[in-house]
């Protein structure tokens, strides 16, 4: 779940069922829109836009929808979407890494952070490894 940076909208995972994400309206207490999406979601800093994916998505692609509307805007490459960059020009998106040939398997990352100046991006995996990714 995710509240929009001004409180007056939630966006919940799984409400409705899988591959459901439901839009509520946080004064009203009513559901404004339920999106056909997974339940993995980050939402940009201006809270307009949302990325959505999960397992129950068409190639477990990754979606960007418009907060205020319920319009799907694009559909992405396969993964997870984990963050967008202050600026909201950025989004981390996770996709699964095939396994080596050799040699122990990758560890999934299960955090990503931006600076805020968006320079740089940092990964958690879930064997403890933190990673720092300088994108420029």
């Amino acid at each position: 779940m995710v509240f929009t940076p001004d409180g007056t909208t939630l966006a919940a995972g799984a409400a409705g069922g899988p591959g459901a994400v439901g839009l509520w309206n946080v004064t009203t207490a009513k559901r404004t829109a339920t999106l056909p999406t997974g339940y993995v979601l980050a939402l940009s800093p201006d809270g307009r836009t949302l990325a959505t994916s999960g397992e129950f998505t068409a190639g477990h692609k990754a979606s960007l929808w418009s907060v205020p509307t319920a319009k799907h805007l694009a559909a992405l490459a396969a993964g997870r979407p984990l963050g967008f960059s202050g600026d909201g020009r950025l989004l981390a998106l996770i996709s699964r890494p095939p396994p080596p040939l050799s040699g122990p398997p990758p560890q999934k990352i299960r955090t990503v952070s931006f600076s805020a100046d968006g320079a740089a991006l940092a990964t958690a995996a879930e064997n403890g490894t933190v990673r720092i990714w300088i994108l420029t």
